[in-house]
Order: C-alpha cells, then sequence, then structure tokens
C-alpha cells in the first residue's frame, strides 16, 4: 500500500501547484472569464493554460488593462531568469558603485539604500514602419460632476517652496510636494508631503520627508506615488522613489536610479501608471522604459532619438513619441509600434491627446500644432510665447488646449491664443479643470486654485472676437511681400528671401504685394564669452573663447502695426566633440557665421489673429487674468 500512498499524495500536491498557478483572466468588455495560467507572450498574444492542460491563444489588446498589465509584468520574469545564474554572486562586483550610490545617499540627506536594477532582462523593443494606420482611441468625458474647492497650506518658511503636485486618475484627492532648501542650512534639505482632499477643500494628513523630492506620477488607485529627487549637479535628476500612500501612512517602497547609463542626459523627465501594477518612465536621452512596481524591475525598453516629452492617450491605450521627426504611436502596454507618421516639421517639446482621442497637439519652442489622427494632416497651428520642457500641455475639451507658462487658453478651432492666466507656481489639469498652487509670501501659505478651463469670459472674448471681419490679419490665401532690407550680407538675404517663400507656401500664402509684410531681419549682437574643461587632450583649462554674436528677427507687420514676431540668435553648445587635430578655436568658427538657416527653417503660422494693443504680438494671448490666492481676477 505504501507505494500506492506516495502516488496519490505526488498526485495532490502536483494538482495543488497547478490551482495555485491558476488565475481569473477577463476580456476588455468584461462579458467573458477564464480560469488559466500565464505560459508567455508570443507576438501579440497570450498563451494560456487551463487547468485540463489544454491551452488557448488570446489577443494581448483583447483583455483587460490589469490582465494585460500581469501578463507583461510575468513575461518580463521568465526573461529576467538567468539558467546560468552563479549560485553565489561576488560580494566585490558591484562595491565601488554601490559606495558611490551612497556617497549620493547621504549627500541627498535620504540614508534608504538603492535598489539594485538588472536591465538584461528588460526586452529591446524599436520602433518600425513607416504606415500612418492609427488605432482607435476611445473618447473620455472630462467633465466633473463636482465642484473641487480651493484649500490653503501653511508655508513654513521664505524658502519653502512647491516642487510639484500630481492627482490621481478620477480620484478627489491631490498629492501636493514641497522642500525647503536654506542656504547653508547645517540640517540639509527637508521637506512635506501633502495629502489633499479636493471636494472639501482640506488637508488630510502631512508627511515631512528628507531632501527635495519631485512627484512625477502616482498610480490610478492614489496608493502608489512615484518622485524624483533633486540633487546638486547637471543631468544627476535620475534617482525615484516609489511611495507607499495611505491616509495614515507615507512609506518607501523603493528608491532607485531609473537611468540606464551613466554620463550625459540621465534626467527623469516624465513618467506615468498604466496600472498599479506597471509604470513608464523616460529619460532625458530617449529612452523609454516599463517597469513592475511591485519590485521595480524593467520590463521592457525602446530607446529613440528626441527630446520630446511622450503623452498617454487618456483612455490609457495608445502612447505617442516624437523620434526625430516622426511622430509615432505606439501600445502603451506591449510597446509594439502601430502607426509612423514621417517628417514632421519643428522641434518638439510636448504631445498631448485631445480627450476626444481625434487629434494631437504637438508642440515646438513657439508654437502649437493640432494633427487630426485619422490622415495625421495639421489642422491647426497658433503661435504662442513661453514654451520650455516644464511647460503645461493639455486639453480640458476637444475644443479647448491650455499650454505654457503660463498657462494660455488656446482655440484649435479659431487658431488663436485666445486668454493667459498669469501667477500660480505651478499647474496641473483635472478634468476640465485647471489646478493653479500659488504660494503667497506676506500670508505664508501655499493656495491650490481649481478654476474650469476655459472660462466664460474667455469664451465670450473668442466669440466677439470671431465677429469681427477683420479679426484675421493673415490666414490662407493672403497676399504677403517679404522685406529683408535688414539683411545687409546679398547672400544670406537671397537665401532669406528664397527661404521664407517656401515656407509662405507652405502655409497656404501667397507671396506678393498686399497689404501684409513679413519682415526679416539680421543684426549683430554682443561677443559671446564660453569657456570649455577639456578632457583626453592638453589644453589649457579656463582659457576664455569668443564668438560673434549674431540675432535673426522676423515680424508681420500689415496697418503701420506688428502683429506676430518671433526671433533667435546663435549661442556656441556647452559641450563640443572635436575632430582629430581640430582645436577649440577652429570648431567654434562655425557657430560665429551669420546664415539664413533661421530664416530657411523657422515655422510661419497659417493664422494670425489682429493684435488687440501694441504690445500683444506673436504669441501673446488676446486678453489676460492674474491667478492669485483669493482666485482668478
Amino acid at each position: 500500500m505504501k507505494p500506492l500512498i506516495t502516488l496519490l499524495l505526488a498526485f495532490c500536491f502536483s494538482a495543488t501547484l497547478v490551482a495555485d498557478d491558476l488565475r481569473t483572466w477577463t476580456d476588455s468588455t468584461g462579458a467573458f472569464t477564464i480560469e488559466a495560467k500565464f505560459i508567455s507572450i508570443e507576438g501579440n498574444k497570450v498563451l494560456l493554460e487551463k487547468a485540463d492542460g489544454s491551452r488557448i491563444q488570446i489577443e494581448l489588446s483583447k483583455l483587460k488593462a490589469e490582465d494585460r498589465s500581469f501578463a507583461i509584468r510575468e513575461n518580463g520574469k521568465k526573461m529576467t531568469d538567468n539558467p546560468f545564474k552563479k549560485s553565489e554572486e561576488s560580494p566585490f562586483k558591484s562595491a565601488s558603485k554601490n559606495r558611490r550610490r551612497n556617497e549620493k545617499n547621504e549627500a541627498s540627506g535620504n540614508a534608504m539604500p538603492l535598489t539594485d536594477i538588472n536591465w538584461s532582462g528588460a526586452k529591446q523593443l524599436t520602433i518600425f514602419g513607416s504606415d500612418w494606420k492609427p488605432p482607435a482611441v476611445s473618447s473620455v468625458d472630462l467633465k466633473l460632476n463636482w465642484n473641487p474647492r480651493p484649500l490653503t497650506i501653511p508655508c513654513k518658511d521664505f524658502f519653502d517652496n512647491c516642487t510639484g503636485i500630481v492627482i490621481p486618475k478620477n480620484q478627489k484627492q491631490a498629492v501636493l510636494v514641497t522642500a525647503m532648501e536654506k542656504p547653508g542650512d547645517k540640517d540639509g534639505t527637508r521637506g512635506s508631503v501633502y495629502l489633499c482632499n479636493l471636494e472639501t477643500g482640506t488637508v488630510k494628513k502631512e508627511f515631512p520627508v528628507e531632501g527635495k523630492n519631485v512627484p512625477l506620477a502616482i498610480s490610478p488607485d492614489g496608493t502608489l506615488l512615484l518622485t524624483r529627487e533633486e540633487v546638486w549637479g547637471v543631468h544627476q535628476h535620475c534617482t525615484l522613489t516609489l511611495w507607499s500612500v495611505s491616509d495614515t501612512e507615507l512609506k518607501p517602497l523603493h528608491r532607485f536610479e531609473a537611468a540606464q547609463k551613466e554620463g550625459h542626459r540621465r534626467d527623469i523627465k516624465w513618467a506615468t501608471f498604466l496600472t498599479k501594477d506597471l509604470f513608464i518612465t523616460w529619460q532625458a536621452d530617449g529612452l523609454l522604459a516599463w517597469w513592475d512596481s511591485s519590485d521595480v524591475k524593467p520590463i521592457q525598453q525602446l530607446k529613440f532619438t528626441g527630446n520630446c516629452k511622450p503623452a498617454l492617450s487618456h483612455d490609457g491605450k495608445v502612447l505617442a513619441v516624437v523620434s526625430a521627426r516622426d511622430l509615432v504611436l505606439l501600445d502603451a502596454l506591449t510597446g509594439d509600434t502601430l502607426s509612423v507618421k514621417t517628417a514632421l516639421d519643428g522641434m518638439f517639446t510636448d504631445l498631448a491627446f485631445s480627450p476626444d482621442g481625434k487629434k494631437i497637439a504637438v508642440a515646438s519652442h513657439s508654437n502649437v500644432d493640432v494633427y487630426q489622427l485619422d490622415e495625421a494632416n495639421q489642422t491647426s497651428s497658433i503661435g504662442i510665447s513661453g514654451l520650455h520642457h516644464d511647460s503645461q500641455l493639455f486639453w480640458t475639451s476637444p475644443e479647448a488646449l491650455m499650454a505654457g507658462h503660463p498657462l494660455c487658453f488656446l482655440s484649435p478651432v479659431a487658431h488663436v491664443n485666445v486668454w493667459s492666466y498669469n501667477g500660480g507656481d505651478k499647474c496641473i489639469a483635472l478634468g476640465d479643470h485647471a489646478l493653479f498652487v500659488v504660494k503667497n509670501h506676506q500670508n505664508k501659505t501655499f493656495t491650490i486654485v481649481p478654476s474650469r478651463m476655459p472660462a466664460q469670459a474667455a469664451l465670450d472674448t473668442l466669440a466677439q472676437a470671431q465677429r469681427d471681419p477683420r479679426f484675421y490679419v493673415l490666414k490662407p490665401g493672403t497676399a504677403v511681400s517679404i522685406d529683408a532690407s535688414g539683411i545687409s550680407d546679398p547672400q544670406i538675404k537671397q537665401d532669406a528671401i528664397d527661404g521664407l517663400t517656401r515656407q509662405l507656401e507652405a502655409a497656404g500664402h501667397k507671396v506678393g504685394s498686399g497689404g501684409v509684410t513679413i519682415v526679416a531681419g539680421l543684426t549683430s549682437s554682443k561677443e559671446h564669452e564660453i569657456s570649455y574643461n577639456t578632457f583626453g587632450r592638453p589644453f589649457d583649462r579656463g582659457r576664455t573663447y569668443k564668438v560673434p554674436g549674431w540675432t535673426y528677427s522676423l515680424k508681420i507687420v500689415a496697418d503701420g502695426k506688428t502683429h506676430w514676431a518671433t526671433g533667435a540668435g546663435n549661442h556656441p553648445p556647452m559641450m563640443i566633440s572635436l575632430k582629430q587635430d581640430e582645436t577649440i578655436e577652429e570648431h567654434l568658427k562655425q557657430y560665429g557665421k551669420a546664415s539664413a538657416g533661421f530664416f530657411q527653417h523657422v515655422q510661419l503660422p497659417k493664422y494670425v489673429a489682429r493684435a488687440q494693443s501694441d504690445q500683444q504680438t506673436g504669441g501673446h494671448s488676446l486678453r489676460q487674468s492674474q491667478v492669485t490666492a483669493q482666485g482668478i481676477r
């Protein structure tokens, strides 16, 4: 009987293991479920094994979000397993690296040790294809069915500043983070994390923290917070902390370096949670990484060329990036390439999907372009001042786009910058609202100021302006003359005229005599002085090099008034790489020469609204308000 008993026990134990691996899988509609064990991901399909041993395949996109996240995470774990792993790792292998990390820990005031990150198991993804076949993006209604209320937080000191604010998706709470950096303070930087109830306008809890932390993202349920440490040094903002958040406790779970390599452009500039179990980070050198939040293990990675911040669609299914000059749409969970629009024109900084899923906004340094997703054709281009990599870009409705710092209401329908909201240290989207954080030095408070965007006054102003038949000074079909008398060099002048002619025609304008003139100028400016620290070659350190300065300008003039203006200057780079036997003087000569490049590549607007005052030109708005602790005035 003993052999029989042994066999029966073994069989029961085996069956228990299989049962433990079984889980319930649900399709994206929620109508169908199945009990099965995860085996692997093959291409875009998930392989599952049922309790009877039979196997089935289902497309990853047809599973609900939580199950897609689970499958990708489990697949990443399987890829990480090393069958040739040694039984014991060398205790000396990472000693020097860990020592450097610990020194950085002490310097930042954060004593929590860094979690070791192993990138070897992360799946390598690539962008492929050149066809534009955009996926369907679901429409999301951003209108809030509740009213966020303002709330006030005490400011501890003059040097106490807000580093950022994040809001969980579809939640009525926000997390605001502050840091106090007193010059010469021996205790180091300290700060607080505030858990705020936006519906009641109250602070639920304050949690003190060490160091300067910038909030990057928060999980949809609000229980996980991802922050970035700000430390002294260029391109070193890559240490992240994943926190567990509750009404009673803020607990650090993992502290880790999210940058893959040592060296230049290591800053983590953007992050988002897809689900509670999965988040994405973007490194300044163009590296996207998908992470398992349970153990901060990188699951997959995608490297692309460019410095444009990615964007996630409102339904959480599609990720947009700009690689070189190509607009690329990716499956947010798998990273698979869905569609590629080649040869965009511009230097881009930010992206944002419209809530109806039909448009995408693409920001450059002086314009926001709007593309219709079905055909990838540009439908609007709006001039705006104050755009940079830390500016905001978000939609509050399919017809209302918010951008810049100060925040401006842009109308993609009217192609105009309507209203600017000056003031506010920080700003973030909340459905069809914007939340401003205002620091009041006199009262020593931070105030979160909510406001529906755009306000009714802005909509009324736009409607009134559009009733004026002379509202647009420039629109497609307008005859424009070119005045390049401000350029003295004959060759540069002709190249500039040729370049502007091409740009005007591309924007739909006619080049010839008319009431509208585009005026081009090139003047010498203050000489640039720059010094370099050299590596690998015996140059004198601390030597100053001089580079001639040039200023390029463009303005659109009608009826004796300037209605649009832009410009640029030449700037020698902060870092250079020399060729064999090349001197620094020889290398810098190229940056001191005037050229027609600015006029050949500048992006000209299709529409320019008539300036309402002598001060309103270029990307300035028709009207403006001031954001204060008491509200918007």
